[in-house]
């Protein structure tokens, strides 16, 4: 079972948001928005909607590194088949958020699956599913199991170019 692409872009557009804010409050950045643009969001949704295919590419590469990280038996394991065996099904919007807490523990931004201990608690019985059908039995999916640079995947190639960044006045 594979995310869906609205749940994908969904998820990209917290993260961007996120990505936008940061680099705002970043003092040594002198960073700002484009005149017109009156809110990080509005930035996020004009990003996904004129560069969908750069999104997905980066969206797709977490989503392959989580996946990859969980390897267990035969290969990587698919964040869209952890959410089925949550029970997370038809529930695109939910599939989002976790996917946005999932890359931002990656982040080591402390935001990640543990906020919920339901969704906590769900994530662990999916994973021990998925492990005890490939054969691992007792391992478990860790909740934050790579680290990724923010800056570098998400920041410079997506965001930067649409921000205006002054010098220090």
């Amino acid at each position: 079972m594979l995310l869906d692409k609205d749940t994908i872009l969904e998820a990209a557009k917290l993260l961007l948001t996120v990505t936008i804010l940061d680099e705002l409050e970043d003092v040594d950045s002198h960073a700002s928005l484009p005149e017109g643009m009156s809110f990080s969001d509005d930035l996020a949704g004009f990003i996904i909607e004129n560069h969908t295919d750069d999104v997905m590419l980066v969206m797709g590469y977490y989503i392959g590194a989580i996946g990859e990280a969980w390897k267990s038996g035969v290969g990587p394991t698919d964040i869209g088949l952890v959410f089925y065996h949550m029970g997370l099904q038809n529930e695109d919007e939910l599939q989002a958020e976790l996917l946005y807490r999932l890359i931002m523990s990656c982040w080591g931004h402390g935001i990640g699956i543990d906020d919920d201990s339901n969704i906590a608690e769900a994530f662990d019985k999916a994973g021990g599913i998925l492990c005890n059908a490939w054969g691992d039995q007792g391992k478990r999916f860790d909740r934050s199991p790579t680290n990724f640079d923010q800056h570098c995947s998400f920041t410079d190639p997506l965001v930067s170019p649409h921000l205006i960044y002054g010098d220090e006045e």
